[in-house]
């Protein structure tokens, strides 16, 4: 597709860089020419290469990102990705498309391609984009109503009588049933994997035997004999449709 967004992936945390290659590559208009962990490679890289736009960490042993962009004769759109706020001050430097802080949410991500796509005055229309704004209200241990945001959720696992919500940088419990509080989400995004515990699908990035890793969660999450064929078919399926979406 000619009118594909080339993208440039640099952070030096595996994690972070695991979750951004995964919203670039499920991205039907971007395309990954190279993911680095090192600063320094990135920039040799980038001083030989042409590329639309570079999403980078800023706060790097080797060179800052916001540094790597000065050095830069030839300089890409940018979107400049930390864990440290404090940098707002210096992003200006660049003049980036944008300022994402970490952990970066899918839709924070989303509008910040959209931004940059504009300045390259490319107009993509996403079919089946998803919808980023649903929530619900759950009741806390301490009898406080919490809401949630549906994208912040990265896995739910049942504990005794309680559930625990894990989400991108904080967890709540609630007392629930797994059962339950599935039923509150929306089935395409969640899938229930072990007894006691559900996923968000879009963070699946690698299936062992008896468990799976999400991206941006250090444990492993059990996976059960029951559940295990149904994700392996959900992996399969994303595997044809990313497959077809690249041929087209």
């Amino acid at each position: 597709m000619k009118n594909k967004m080339t993208c440039v992936v640099l952070d030096d945390e595996p994690g972070s860089l695991n979750l951004l290659v995964h919203y670039v590559k499920n991205h039907p208009q971007l395309e990954l020419l190279q993911s680095f962990t090192y600063s320094i490679e990135a920039m040799a890289w980038l001083r030989e290469n042409k590329v639309d736009l570079l999403i980078t960490d800023i706060d790097m042993d080797e060179i800052d990102g916001i540094d790597l962009v000065h050095s830069l004769i030839r300089k890409p759109l940018v979107i400049l990705c930390t864990g440290h706020p404090e940098f707002s001050l210096r992003a200006h430097e660049v003049s980036p498309v944008d300022f994402l802080i970490k952990p970066i949410r899918y839709d924070s991500f989303m509008n910040a391609v959209e931004k940059a796509a504009l300045r390259l005055g490319k107009h993509w229309k996403i079919e089946g984009k998803r919808k980023l704004t649903s929530n619900f209200v759950v009741e806390v241990e301490t009898g406080h109503l919490v809401r949630l945001d549906v994208e912040d959720i990265k896995y739910i696992e049942a504990k005794e009588n309680n559930v625990i919500i894990n989400c991108l940088s904080y967890s709540v419990t609630t007392r629930n049933t797994l059962k339950n509080l599935l039923t509150l989400l929306p089935g395409d995004d969640f899938m229930q994997v072990h007894r006691s515990f559900a996923v968000a699908l879009a963070l699946i990035y690698k299936l062992k035997e008896g468990s799976l890793l999400l991206m941006d969660v250090n444990e492993e999450i059990p996976l059960g004999s029951k559940y295990a064929q149904h994700v392996r078919d959900y992996i399969a399926d994303m595997n044809l449709k990313r497959a077809s979406t690249r041929e087209s």
